[in-house]
């Protein structure tokens, strides 16, 4: 079993020079459209399909090219502040990524080192996980988080836990990572409902830094127009296909109806893959569970995922896993990630693939 690796990552920081950037590509955008207004308006009479389809083009370029522009250079002025104020570990780390194997030997600092002023790390992670070797655990923490305790390693077996659904044993199997709380669990006193006031003892702070005013005042200017723009983009996005509907409702032309019609695919899509595909995630004892139902329950594929075939990385509530056959799952765990870490140590003989799918498929597969 590979051992647990933890490191701190300094994701990008909005900055004043962000914004303004942001507020020049929002006004290049705005003069482009100014100066495209009477092109696409020309095209647009054309009354045809293909008309139409070149003022969608016009009008999309003109709002994507600056934006993208944009968001380059936001980035790239990221990484180089993030590694001015972190200059030590910056340089120790770009020595690591110059050598050759050091993806093998050193996944976690790769990843560190890819992630230090990136201003999307999640979706960055999810292609740098690919490039992990097997097996690995790797647990990613962001500056103001706990870093998390060595893993209590238990021999409490238990059934699979339905990580959406069972709640109460969610929590036994938090507890169990906890010292005191096993006590409790091993005289049978121990109660879910009471979970907090079993396991929280007082932890040892610190006094953070004094915040001046000034900062306090900047970030304050950089949240509020953080907030505006992740609502105001949207809003501004929804009322422009709320218009086209509306006019392809008014006026249903075939130009029209291109942009609803591929809103309508994209809808049926989603609903099919629902309809055909939903996985359910266990927790076991030394590992995970996924089982994968198809077809509205009648096909059930059990999956079974292992410390010893299996690489598993943790960020932000986020848990990758990659098989040694080269399978991807995504997890947004909606509670403590401490109970994965303990159920992944866990000692207890691990469920079989066949007793797996006895417990997990639906319907029951039958065996000799």
């Amino acid at each position: 079993m590979a051992r647990m690796r933890q490191i701190t990552v300094y994701p990008a920081r909005t900055h004043v020079s962000d914004i303004a950037m942001l507020i020049i590509a929002l006004f290049t955008v705005m003069l482009i459209l100014f100066l495209l207004f009477p092109l696409a308006t020309m095209a647009k009479t054309m009354s045809s399909v293909l008309g139409n389809f070149l003022s969608i083009v016009l009008i999309a370029s003109a709002a994507v090219l600056p934006l993208l522009a944009c968001s380059r250079l936001v980035k790239q002025n990221a990484r180089r502040r993030s590694r001015r104020m972190h200059p030590l570990r910056s340089a120790r780390l770009e020595r690591i990524a110059a050598h050759k194997e050091a993806w093998e030997r050193l996944p976690h600092r790769m990843i560190e080192w890819r992630l230090l002023g990136d201003r999307s790390p999640e979706a960055t992670l999810k292609k740098l996980v690919k490039q992990v070797p097997i097996p690995e655990l790797i647990v990613i923490a962001r500056p103001r988080d706990e870093k998390l305790p060595p893993p209590i390693v238990t021999r409490h077996g238990f059934e699979p836990i339905d990580i959406e659904n069972d709640y109460d044993q969610m929590e036994w199997l938090v507890a169990l990572g906890n010292k005191r709380s096993i006590e409790l669990i091993e005289r049978d006193e121990f109660d879910p409902q009471s979970y907090d006031r079993n396991v929280i003892e007082p932890n040892d702070t610190t006094d953070a830094a004094p915040v001046s005013f000034g900062t306090r005042i900047i970030g304050g200017v950089l949240s509020i127009s953080g907030f505006v723009i992740a609502i105001g983009l949207p809003l501004a996005g929804i009322g422009y296909v709320l218009f086209m509907l509306i006019d392809a409702v008014r006026n249903p032309t075939p130009s029209n109806l291109i942009f609803p019609g591929i809103i309508a695919i994209g809808i049926v899509y989603g609903a099919i893959q629902a309809f055909i595909r939903r996985q359910n995630v266990f927790l076991i004892p030394g590992g995970l569970a996924i089982r994968v139902t198809r077809y509205t329950g009648r096909h059930a594929e059990v999956i079974r995922l292992t410390p010893e075939r299996t690489t598993l990385v943790m960020y932000a509530g986020t848990v990758h896993l990659i098989t040694q056959d080269g399978m991807t799952f995504t997890l947004e765990c909606m509670f403590e990630i401490s109970a994965v870490l303990t159920a992944w140590f866990n000692q207890a003989p691990t469920p079989t693939q066949q007793q797996l799918e006895l417990l997990l498929d639906p319907h029951g597969r039958k065996t000799d």
